[in-house]
């Protein structure tokens, strides 16, 4: 972790002012966490909308910015793990981080006040950048779990690297589609989907803390925002990418801008090795 530290700094010394301006917005709601736990809104809205669910009842009812706008299918789901409670649901939120193996996009995420925010009010934005960078690295597991996450808790800004993954990884391609069939089909199958579509389209035109509505204040002019997030993707640049195809921007989308630190070279030198275990493979 030291070692990531001093990466980090020898980089830049702008990364590393951020670094530590993160670090000192994170640290007391760190502390708030573990030691004064406040209500956390989001993680009480998804449990909610799990009893509601569960008793038949619609769980898209809220009109507040906060309401409930995710797949009615994972409603089921936080109806299953309510008993773990937000302490849990943090545990379970934090943990994976683990898995990069990184110490410089482990310190990134870990200092990042924006996934901190995230934590304290019990919604976890972390799976998507997560996920990416798995599945950039080569994992086929994370590359599906993306691919779920995009039908389940859809967002323009995951396009970008779905997209990219699509293009350069073709054994993904499937995979993705029986995913999407799946959940579209269980979706249909509990009989919220039309009422999760029309809170979909609702997502962005709220007033909220940190958010900003980018197609509004643009309007036509957001076209060239698409335009900006075709070229960065095409040139790998997935994390600045996601953010301009954003139609609207909340807080917690900066951590796709950790996808811009990932060691590219890396992702070039998997995807050699890939394509030549493929070509022996069919040589054989």
């Amino acid at each position: 972790m030291i070692s990531g530290l001093a990466k980090l700094a020898a980089a830049s010394p702008l990364i590393s002012l951020l670094v530590a301006i993160n670090l000192g917005l994170s640290l007391p709601i760190a502390y708030r966490v573990v030691f004064e736990p406040m209500s956390p809104i989001d993680w009480h809205v998804l449990t909610e909308a799990g009893r509601d669910i569960m008793a038949g009842m619609n769980p898209y009812a809220g009109t507040t910015p906060d309401a409930y706008r995710w797949s009615p299918l994972l409603a089921y789901f936080f109806w299953a793990i309510e008993p773990i409670g937000h302490f849990g649901w943090t545990l379970l939120t934090l943990a994976p981080v683990a898995i990069l193996r990184d110490p410089r996009l482990i310190i990134l995420f870990l200092a990042a006040w924006p996934l901190w925010r995230d934590v304290e009010t019990g919604v976890s934005f972390l799976f998507v950048p997560l996920l990416a960078l798995l599945a950039l690295r080569g994992s086929r597991a994370a590359g599906c779990g993306y691919a779920a996450v995009m039908f389940l808790i859809p967002r323009p800004l995951m396009l970008p690297v779905m997209g990219w993954l699509l293009w350069h990884r073709p054994e993904l391609r499937i995979p993705t589609v029986v995913i999407g069939v799946v959940l579209i089909t269980g979706t249909v199958l509990t009989g919220w989907g039309d009422e999760w579509v029309a809170k979909l389209l609702l997502v962005g035109s709220e007033p909220g803390y940190f958010r900003v509505n980018v197609l509004q204040e643009l309007g036509p002019a957001w076209i060239l925002m698409l335009g900006l997030g075709t070229w960065l993707t095409m040139r790998g640049r997935l994390g600045l990418a996601s953010i301009a195809v954003a139609p609207y921007w909340v807080l917690s989308y900066a951590l796709m801008l950790i996808l811009e630190f990932r060691d590219r070279d890396e992702e070039v030198r998997r995807s050699e090795d890939r394509r030549r275990n493929g070509a022996a493979v069919r040589a054989t």
